[in-house]
């Protein structure tokens, strides 16, 4: 007899991710980060933006809103928009819009 305990497979709901689930919840994540932002819940925002790039690590898009979210509120931009913006630009090197993420998190010189 088989036991349910000592199984070394994993369970069946880890073995497979339908196709375009993690770029859904991705997306969603990344929606209800703008609605805590709105809210005034920064920390909470951030997390939510940070569960959207982890999510979908290799897509500039999430890397880009994370930074663009830092920007747009002021929060965190030298410690988690700046990285954020990198990444944007390594993974999508001639995407305007990363380019342009990258752009807006530099520090700006006088005047």
């Amino acid at each position: 007899m088989l036991s349910l305990t000592n199984r070394t497979e994993p369970p069946p709901s880890s073995r497979f991710t339908p196709p375009g689930c993690r770029l859904r919840a991705a997306f969603h994540n990344s929606r209800i980060g703008e609605t805590l932002a709105h809210m005034g819940r920064m920390q909470d925002a951030l997390q939510a933006y940070q569960q959207a790039v982890s999510l979908q690590p290799q897509e500039a898009l999430y890397q880009r809103l994370l930074a663009a979210f830092c920007v747009r509120y002021q929060y965190q931009i030298v410690e988690t928009g700046l990285p954020a913006a990198r990444r944007a630009v390594l993974l999508a090197p001639q995407d305007p819009a990363s380019l342009d993420a990258m752009a807006q998190v530099l520090p700006r010189g006088p005047g």
